[in-house]
């Protein structure tokens, strides 16, 4: 028996749009093949792997404030899209919805008539895009490691809302290496929050909402792209975007990008907590993928990252600093590879494999609370990061 509400005969169609499938209203009536109407989603049943996605992360392809709308212009014409004055007339002139329903924010395209609509912040594009902010507001040492500690924000007092302390083991590269480490743990942790909390949160919202027949319809009216604004380093970003193709190669300790032709023509070194960091990272970009998820950067304000590393390179080490790295290059900074230096297959690994790499379980991420002062002054500095980065 299907866990949400029964088709009603008299109600075929939804009561504002008067449609029989309505994104908006979250209202879908569909027909078997032999013309009937089950009242249920049992006949109409799919498993869950039907919402499976690309596993994706790359900069987002337009700009938050023309995200959500059709691109119905001509060819020539669709420079017309980086000058619309509609999102300006609308919510306040920002590009995203701050929910009070649900408390999550969201990408306010289309206008307040599909994003604006509780639960179900569809954009005429019949997506949703959700918003995250990933703020790192320390950087402490520790014992062999270093701590992030972040902010990770879905909106103004949103319940979603958390505080982590994310570690990372120090390595021998340099301070900016380690601390992106560190920043890097932090997004990872984002993404499991997101798939722990956040998706299971989202799914009960729409439970009551929901009217349909369709397993499918349901399932994906559950769903949504994640947009996650951070001020990790950008180069390094971008090659989080990409090395999910590659394959790692300890003996080399480095990634390799192989041509068309199957020959490695670049390697890209990391130290082993690099690799874990990346692997790590990986392995939820996938997992949130196979809960139909994909997720896009946003490049966000780097002001309080910035700050708290400048912080953590005034404050006096009490380490003893450790010997200067063999391959100073961080991954993202390719190396040409000799045509004498061949590489099999049974060298290589997927990129995100944690084989061979020590275990971190003393190295584990620790959940804490901000006084309300300081939290008011982060959830200030968030809606200038959202508005900074539409820009």
């Amino acid at each position: 028996m299907s866990a949400f509400k029964e088709i009603d005969a008299s109600r075929l169609y939804c009561p504002q749009h008067k449609l029989l499938t309505c994104k908006v209203c979250l209202h879908s009536v569909n027909v078997t093949n032999y013309g009937r109407i089950p009242k249920d989603t049992t006949e109409l049943s799919c498993p869950e792997s039907a919402h499976n996605v690309e596993p994706r992360f790359e900069l987002i392809s337009k700009g938050v404030v023309d995200l959500g709308y059709l691109d119905g212009l001509r060819p020539e014409e669709r420079n017309k899209l980086a000058y619309l004055k509609i999102p300006k007339m609308v919510n306040e002139g920002r590009p995203y919805y701050d929910c009070e329903a649900c408390g999550l924010t969201w990408a306010a395209g289309g206008g307040p008539g599909s994003f604006g609509v509780h639960p179900s912040h569809v954009c005429p594009d019949r997506e949703r895009y959700l918003i995250a902010v990933v703020r790192p507001t320390n950087f402490v040492r520790g014992l062999e490691q270093i701590e992030c500690h972040a902010y990770f924000n879905f909106g103004h007092d949103s319940p979603m809302n958390i505080n982590y302390k994310c570690m990372a083991k120090s390595d021998l590269g340099t301070a900016d290496w380690n601390l992106d480490n560190a920043h890097l743990a932090a997004l990872t942790r984002m993404l499991h929050h997101v798939s722990a909390k956040v998706l299971p949160y989202r799914k009960k919202l729409v439970h009551e909402h929901i009217y349909t027949n369709s397993a499918y319809f349901a399932g994906q009216a559950q769903r949504f792209q994640l947009l996650l604004v951070t001020s990790l380093n950008q180069n390094l970003l971008h090659f989080l975007g990409k090395v999910h193709d590659l394959k790692y190669s300890a003996k080399r300790k480095a990634y390799v990008e192989k041509n068309r032709l199957g020959i490695v023509v670049k390697k890209y070194p990391a130290t082993a907590e690099r690799r874990y960091q990346i692997s790590s990272f990986i392995q939820m970009i996938k997992h949130l993928a196979a809960d139909g998820i994909q997720v896009h950067w946003i490049p966000g304000k780097v002001d309080a990252s910035a700050d708290a590393r400048e912080a953590f390179m005034d404050e006096p080490s009490v380490l003893t600093p450790p010997a200067p790295p063999k391959e100073p290059n961080p991954p993202f900074a390719s190396e040409a590879v000799d045509s004498g230096d061949e590489m099999t297959e049974d060298e290589l690994v997927d990129a995100d494999s944690l084989d061979g790499i020590p275990d971190h379980e003393d190295y584990q991420d620790i959940e804490y609370t901000l006084d309300p002062e300081e939290d008011d002054d982060i959830q200030k500095a968030i809606w200038e990061s959202l508005s900074d980065s539409a820009k």
